[in-house]
């Protein structure tokens, strides 16, 4: 049980949230008035015909739960909220560097089933194209390398050159040669799970959801990050009231300055999904 100074700064944590939600949509509303087509997506549900809205409000109603997502920037608390909605401080990771690293999703379990994980992995040819366009490694991979990412055909080949180049680098780029490193290593370990699902309890879960920040000559470099890279999603069958009573579902989403542009798109696409 939390203690209640705890909620009571959960409770006004979220109520600036609102009030600076409120804000924006506020101004967005104007810009759109004004023609200023500051919010796509606004605007383009302002201009859907009523009819596709009660539509779109009818499947909804039809849902068998509401779908929640939590989204922000990097490190803004998004899991540690979750965390305390569901009275589970250690459910999902929560740490000053990057954790939530694949879109995790949080439901309750089918009728006769208990609490698992599902891991959603990549293809090999997916995880690569998404370590290439990654801009944390711009340093790594020329253009060349991110043009035939766009049109598929980079391969691991590709990332043992980028390895290579790395190596011979200051510190930093040495780091970013040991995470490539760790992703090859990964590719190779999972193999027979990539581009499938894989089940396992719930009570091993952090070996897909959490990395290791580990110091090294005054660089910091995250353990585990090599298998996450291969993972699409998660999905977590917990046994929570807010999941088998009040038939939510929740979405821990990337962050939307995250520097791979597929997991950003992740985010936008899955906030056009939710409740």
């Amino acid at each position: 049980m939390m203690k209640d100074e705890t909620l009571q700064e959960i409770h006004d944590e979220l109520a600036k949230a609102e009030s600076a939600l409120r804000d924006l949509a506020r101004r967005v509303k104007q810009d759109s008035k004004a023609g200023v087509n500051v919010c796509r997506n606004f605007t383009d549900w302002a201009a859907t015909p009523p009819d596709n809205r009660l539509d779109r409000a009818k499947r909804r109603l039809d849902q068998e739960f509401y779908r929640v997502g939590i989204a922000g920037i990097f490190s803004s608390g998004k899991s540690t909220i979750i965390n305390a909605l569901l009275r589970e401080p250690d459910l999902l990771p929560t740490a000053s560097h990057v954790c939530t690293l694949t879109r995790t999703i949080m439901r309750a379990p089918e009728e006769g089933s208990g609490e698992r994980v599902e891991v959603h992995y990549w293809s090999q040819d997916e995880a690569i194209r998404k370590v290439v366009r990654n801009s944390k490694f711009d340093d790594a991979f020329d253009k060349d390398d991110r043009q035939r990412a766009e049109s598929g055909s980079v391969n691991v080949d590709d990332i043992h050159t980028a390895i290579r180049r790395c190596q011979e680098g200051d510190r930093e780029q040495q780091a970013l040669a040991h995470e490539l490193r760790e992703f090859v290593d990964a590719l190779d370990i999972h193999a027979s799970r990539l581009g499938r699902v894989h089940t396992v309890p719930l009570s091993e879960k952090n070996q897909f959801l959490r990395t290791t920040a580990v110091e090294e000559n005054g660089v910091t470099r995250l353990v585990g990050i090599g298998h996450i890279r291969c993972i699409a999603h998660a999905i977590l069958y917990v046994n929570n009231p807010l999941f088998t009573e009040e038939h939510i579902e929740l979405m821990d989403l990337p962050g939307t300055d995250d520097p791979d542009p597929t997991q950003k798109q992740i985010t936008y696409d899955a906030l056009k999904t939710i409740d």
